[in-house]
């Protein structure tokens, strides 16, 4: 399906209002559209509101899903900044190895690749660290030789985002927010012109944009269209307010915590991060025990104080881990916004969203489209600059 053209003549139905549905609903109602997002929850209230909400360009990506990633960052400084918000903490993030885990070599090699593309990354000592950086930490200088502060990394409170943005889109641009369930679509065969609820009620639009993460796939089906996206379950966990102060993301050998407000850490670790979907969050589990263990260790501070709650996450991982955005292939009028790292991604996203459905000539998300996975269609994922 060709650009929009002008926005002001669109009508748009957003299906998911968590990080990246509100982030997109918000900037499509600024720039004109009429938008009405439809929630079968509550607002944040899944995905992004479960997510361990990490801002971070590390991994081994292609240069362009780097920049994606760097420049999404910086969207969402310029979001929170433009709607008077509190809820971004961008001081950086923590990382090293053990001495008896990934070699410090590879590390370094993947930190210095990043910063040839221009990100910030500081060298600490343990004992440097402890004084000057985050004093909350324990490390063992024989098991921990370098720890890496990488600047442009951090965390964000995804409730308090998606509250303002829908707060603003509504009471500003107009936009509507539905609680109800998409149960069909209206259209032709190949076509999508608008969805059906559960309360029987039939909203059409010349766009609808599934931004419901994980369950994405299922309301795709509905239009006869497959969309590639599998869903991973994983465990979070909240200690009850503590005395032991956390300032930044740390990404540990198993074990990762951040600030999660109240004075309480947020805290997961390898083996929690993809279990079983029937999986029972609970401190007997012998997982979330291993966890409290390796916590105490590197935050002493925590010493006696007790998981005061868990979140059970759900995300969406599509085939080949890079976003899917844009039109499908054989389905006018539906268009995906799916994609693990949704929190990273949304601000930016949203921008690029924008510009796709008003710019005929748009290209900036060529690496992203769902045709990509078209049968008999070579791919190997996003690649190039």
């Amino acid at each position: 399906m060709p650009s929009l053209g002008v926005l002001a003549d669109a009508r748009i139905i957003v299906v998911g209002a968590g990080a990246v549905g509100s982030c997109a609903a918000y900037r499509l109602a600024q720039a004109g559209a009429t938008v009405t997002i439809v929630e079968r929850g509550y607002p944040g209230g899944a995905t992004s509101g479960n997510s361990f909400a990490w801002l971070n360009a590390l991994g081994n990506f292609p240069k362009h899903y780097y920049r994606l990633r760097t420049n999404s960052i910086r969207a969402h400084r310029e979001l929170e900044q433009e709607l008077s918000g509190d809820w971004l903490t961008l001081n950086g993030g923590l990382h090293w190895v053990s001495s008896t885990g990934q070699s410090q070599f590879e590390l370094t090699e993947s930190l210095k690749r990043l910063q040839t593309w221009g990100a910030r990354v500081d060298a600490y000592t343990p004992d440097e660290l402890a004084r000057s950086v985050e004093p909350g930490l324990s490390l063992e200088k024989e098991e921990v030789e370098t720890v890496f502060h990488i600047r442009d990394e951090g965390w964000l409170q995804p409730a308090l985002m998606i509250r303002s943005l829908l707060h603003r889109a509504a009471g500003e641009y107009g936009a509507r927010v539905i609680n109800a369930t998409v149960t069909e679509m209206l259209g032709g065969p190949g076509e999508v012109t608008g969805v059906v609820l559960d309360s029987g009620d039939r909203l059409e639009a010349d766009v609808v944009i599934l931004a419901a993460g994980p369950d994405s796939p299922g309301l795709a089906s509905l239009a006869g269209a497959v969309l590639p996206v599998e869903t991973n379950f994983g465990i979070l966990a909240v200690t009850a307010p503590a005395p032991a102060m956390i300032q930044h993301v740390v990404i540990a050998p198993d074990l990762f915590i951040r600030p999660d407000g109240g004075g309480r850490i947020l805290a997961t670790s390898d083996s929690l991060l993809s279990v079983p979907a029937d999986m029972v969050p609970s401190a007997e589990l012998p997982e979330i025990k291993k966890l409290r263990d390796r916590l105490s260790e590197l935050v002493p501070g925590l010493y006696d104080v007790p998981f005061e709650a868990f979140r059970r996450g759900v995300r969406a991982l599509p085939e080949d881990g890079y976003p899917i955005v844009g039109f499908d292939p054989g389905v006018n009028g539906l268009y995906y916004a799916v994609m693990h790292s949704g929190i990273t991604l949304g601000a930016g996203m949203a921008d690029l969203i924008v510009d796709d459905l008003s710019d005929p000539d748009f290209d900036g998300l060529a690496h992203y489209r769902p045709d990509r996975f078209t049968p008999g269609r070579t791919f190997q994922g996003p690649a190039g600059e």
